[in-house]
């Protein structure tokens, strides 16, 4: 059995110096930071080199950082368990339903700042220009990613990017993916566990010559290799918010983007869903102005 981080520590502490020691506690105590920090982060939390960051983890057995935060990644997903997650989201709060509109908020506002300050701008534009120069979206999730990747799927479609989402595991999984072509786009969310779907999913997609894109939190780091893009959202775990509220400011954030890439498209697509709309409602269901790219009246050309 692997060890954990702190089974580690306590394995390897008299061979710490005191600023490695500094280092590994910290990263005992923010596994957050564990899973997604760079060395030089790490460092300037702790106040001291970025070789010592890397040393503290080679003392602790590992190559290096990355394989550091695979292994917690790792870790946590064998770990997650939705009966534990929810006790500790509830004495996150206290058991006090009063403060659970503010704890979540909170929280929140700290996951998205911290996705925000992890993001790879590069990769990112990388990852919208995959599927905006894919011929169709694959979207592939599981659990409660399942229903983003639905999420995604419609709206993808809407902007005028033919998509799919393929939420079903096992032999169901195979007949979607059988029809996976190079002229494709596999978008795979994957926040936290990693299943054996997903290594399919990716190796036929390698096979047909398809462009990946990944979103997770944990598996970034172990699947960087497999996939094209790999976009880090925060790390979720001891928070009272949830993963899925990184996971769809992400995909929101790439639906605009691959509106922003293709304008024209995304507009055609509203009009006819619209002409649709109205035939079926017997109302008019234009676009608002700011769809069309004009000024609502008594709005200043900023408001646009």
């Amino acid at each position: 059995m692997v060890a954990s981080l702190a089974e580690r520590l306590e394995a390897h502490r008299s061979r710490l110096s005191p600023a490695a020691l500094r280092v590994v506690e910290f990263l005992v105590q923010h596994p957050a930071v564990a899973a997604t920090a760079a060395a030089a982060e790490i460092a300037q939390k702790v106040g001291t080199s970025d070789a010592t960051v890397v040393r503290a983890a080679q003392i602790l057995g590992y190559t290096g950082l990355p394989e550091l935060r695979r292994s917690l990644g790792e870790e946590w997903a064998v770990k997650q368990n939705p009966r534990e997650t929810l006790r500790r989201r509830v004495a996150l709060v206290d058991g006090d339903p009063g403060s659970v509109l503010d704890a979540v908020l909170a929280d929140g506002i700290d996951l998205l700042a911290e996705t925000r300050a992890i993001a790879d701008h590069a990769v990112f534009l990388d990852a919208v220009a995959s599927l905006a120069q894919a011929r169709r979206v694959i979207v592939l999730g599981f659990g409660p990613p399942g229903a983003l990747a639905e999420y995604m799927a419609l709206n993808l479609s809407r902007i005028g990017k033919p998509a799919r989402a393929e939420t079903q595991s096992g032999f169901r999984l195979a007949d979607g993916l059988a029809g996976l072509t190079g002229h494709d786009a596999l978008l795979v969310l994957a926040p936290l566990r990693h299943f054996r779907e997903i290594d399919v999913a990716l190796d036929r997609a390698r096979a047909v010559g398809a462009k990946t894109v990944l979103v997770s939190e944990l598996l970034a780091e172990k699947l960087r290799g497999h996939v094209d893009q790999a976009l880090v959202i925060a790390n979720s775990r001891g928070r009272a918010a949830k993963e899925s509220l990184a996971l769809m400011a992400m995909l929101d954030a790439m639906l605009l983007g691959v509106s922003t890439s293709q304008p024209d498209e995304s507009l055609s697509s509203w009009e006819r869903i619209n002409e649709l709309r109205a035939a079926l409602t017997g109302q008019d269901t234009d676009l608002p102005p700011v769809w069309r790219g004009e000024t609502p009246t008594g709005a200043s050309p900023r408001d646009k």
